[in-house]
């Protein structure tokens, strides 16, 4: 009796253990990566622009970040908001990787195979790699772990499931999408609506209290836009779905399911027949979690197929289930257990070994940052007050590191006058303008070449140019303001 609650003891103790570990892990090596999401997320922060925090894709992040970023100024923290949401995610990444330990032992995992499961899934490369960035899509994993791990249970909540459920959606809506999965684990019919019930009424209330409380749509658009979100970034503000069902969506679909985990195409093939296999050994010996876990990804493929499928982050969820057949593939195997250890933990080693060395410390040297070193370089170079042209990551990236205006060419697609016109303001305000022109597209840096410019340094393989005249028919100079 004593040493089974011994052995009870320590698999409670397990999912404390592994995010200790992951948590240690993610913020030795801090990532300089600084994706466009998580640096644009990190000025509405500092900004304390609720409008922006509250995004109607991915509610709780921003505001989240916002309570976690006054925090830390509270305690004294005097530096960039990007580093301290970097810090959160590192924590939510293993808080997740610690569900997911805890979701293993529910299903009867012993604490060894749980503990090497949750190590595959804490060093698997997309979820190491986005436990380091400031970015949405942890928080809503976390959140879905814990339903998972409490649908899995023999007689679980429908009430746990469905608050937990929710606040996956709050973080991030493509969460939905476990809905067929939750169903099947809850089962029983009174469960399921008692489930969807709390899974409904939570969401629609974070919605409806948001709305009003912060976003006060003047009009049904202004509700539209802010609900749809990332399929309304066009300039007119019309729906514009990101991809489509269609053959080079699946073939995008399929080649990214390779690499998910890190280490090749090759070894991910391998990986993902390891997981094949452990559904086919058991589909009868696991039967819940195993059918689980195949709704579980073909939910989330009705929805990615179709938007974006080739956007590497939004399979981070689909790790959980792809190591839990991988730990089943393990099980079934005729080897003797601490056959069955090795094996894995060798596999986990070498996993991690080569996604620390191939992504992890790349990533996580500043130097390597391209975007990063042109602005910096733009905020040593250029004067304060100046406007510096931009597109792609620069839209973010130079007035949060460079600390000067954007002219962001987003604004003047198919409307070069009204370019010119601002070019003449500026010019008449005596704000200079500048142009990286290695960082536009073929079109823009055409238009450019017709400006006067004058040549201000180069640095890395970009040159600098001072906008001197817009064009309107022919080059006239722009009319600026005494003493400049």
């Amino acid at each position: 009796m004593g040493t089974q609650k011994e052995a009870l003891n320590r698999a409670q103790r397990l999912p404390i253990a592994v995010f200790f570990a992951a948590a240690l892990l993610y913020l030795s090596i801090p990532s300089a990566r600084y994706n466009f999401d998580g640096v644009a997320c990190s000025i509405a922060v500092e900004l304390g622009d609720m409008r922006h925090l509250f995004h109607g894709n991915h509610l709780l992040y921003g505001f989240l970040s916002y309570l976690w970023f006054t925090l830390w100024r509270l305690l004294g923290y005097a530096g960039p908001a990007l580093q301290a949401l970097q810090v959160m995610n590192s924590g939510l990444g293993a808080a997740g990787v610690a569900a997911f330990s805890l979701l293993l032992l529910r299903c009867g995992f012993n604490p060894v195979s749980a503990a090497l499961g949750a190590a595959g899934l804490m060093v698997s490369q997309i979820y190491w790699a986005w436990s380091l960035e400031a970015q949405v899509y942890p928080l809503g994993a976390v959140f879905l772990f814990l339903a998972a791990a409490e649908a899995v249970r023999e007689e679980p909540s429908p009430e746990r499931v469905g608050l937990f459920h929710a606040f996956a959606i709050l973080g991030h809506v493509g969460h939905l999408m476990f809905l067929p999965a939750g169903l099947y684990l809850v089962r029983d019919r009174r469960r399921c609506l008692r489930y969807v019930a709390v899974l409904g009424a939570t969401t629609a209330a974070a919605y409806a209290f948001c709305g009003i409380v912060w976003m006060r749509p003047r009009s049904f658009e202004e509700l539209r836009v802010w609900l749809l979100g990332s399929s309304v970034l066009t300039l007119d503000r019309s729906f514009s779905w990101h991809g489509g069902y269609s053959l080079p969506g699946l073939k995008l679909w399929l080649n990214l399911s390779r690499t998910i985990l890190g280490g090749g195409p090759i070894a991910g093939t391998l990986l993902a027949a390891l997981a094949a296999a452990g559904a086919a050994a058991s589909w009868r010996s696991r039967p819940r979690p195993t059918r689980a876990c195949l709704l579980w990804l073909a939910g989330y493929a009705v929805l990615y197929l179709s938007w974006e499928p080739g956007t590497f982050v939004y399979r981070i969820t689909d790790l959980l289930p792809v190591w839990l057949l991988i730990l089943a593939a393990f099980e079934a195997l005729p080897w003797r257990p601490s056959w069955k250890n090795i094996g894995l933990a060798a596999i986990v080693a070498a996993l991690g070994l080569n996604n620390l060395f191939t992504d992890a410390l790349p990533n996580g040297d500043p130097l390597r940052n391209a975007s990063l070193q042109r602005a910096l370089w733009l905020g040593r170079t250029t004067p304060e007050g100046a406007w510096i042209v931009v597109d792609n990551n620069d839209q973010v990236y130079v007035p949060y590191f460079a600390h000067r205006n954007p002219l962001n060419l987003r604004y003047y697609t198919a409307r070069k006058e009204l370019l010119r016109t601002r070019l003449n303001e500026l010019g008449a305000q005596g704000a200079p303008v500048f142009v990286v022109p290695e960082t536009l597209s073929p079109e823009w840096r055409e238009w450019f070449a017709a400006q006067r410019l004058e040549g201000k340094g180069r640095f890395q393989g970009w040159s600098l140019s001072q906008v001197r005249a817009a064009v309107e028919g022919s080059a006239r100079p722009i009319v600026r303001r005494k003493g400049n």
